[in-house]
């Protein structure tokens, strides 16, 4: 029995690594649906109660995205949407996703990520990261061009001007 011990962990390695590949085909492939794989819906957003591989616009929080999107378009700073953000008591992402975490402050980056995030304008955007080994958690960040980005799969909350303008501006500031 102990002269089997190298045999069988070869055979269970190839088994795992077998449905590692497995369950990353079927992903990928709904990915390249347009269908929705992510735990969490993101903010503004959440899974449909009918499909949850299906984005819907959620009624508590797209209208602070909405908000940030229209304050972005008004020239203001990420920080400073930011700050008028926790000045005002809108709950952070986190805080709406785990209910029981109070008083964190909205970021700079996390409404500079949600002003460039193209889920807004209805387009699903996935696959960012990639898992290295099903042995690790080593996770290698994604190009745009690398991701699968579906265009028109589900509500839009802001509309494309109104992305196309906030991210333009956006930009100009960083190239001053």
């Amino acid at each position: 029995n102990f002269e089997l011990a190298p045999f069988k962990n070869l055979v269970n390695e190839f088994y795992a690594r077998d449905t590692s590949k497995k369950i990353r085909s079927s992903f990928y492939a709904l990915m390249k649906e347009g269908e929705f794989v992510g735990n969490f819906a993101p903010y503004g957003y959440m899974k449909s109660l009918d499909d949850r591989h299906k984005l819907v616009p959620d009624p508590n929080t797209c209208e602070t995205v909405k908000l940030i999107f229209s304050l972005a378009c008004k020239n203001l700073t990420p920080k400073n949407i930011a700050d008028f953000l926790t000045e005002n008591n809108y709950p952070t992402p986190l805080e709406y996703r785990s209910k029981n975490i109070t008083g964190q402050k909205w970021s700079f980056s996390t409404v500079s990520k949600i002003i460039s995030n193209e889920v807004y304008i209805g387009n699903m955007i996935q696959g960012k990261t990639t898992k290295l080994s099903f042995k690790t958690n080593t996770v290698k960040y994604n190009t745009k061009e690398e991701c699968i980005i579906v265009k028109n799969t589900h509500e839009p909350i802001v509309s494309k001007s109104a992305f196309y303008k906030a991210n333009k501006l956006k930009k100009q500031r960083i190239c001053r």
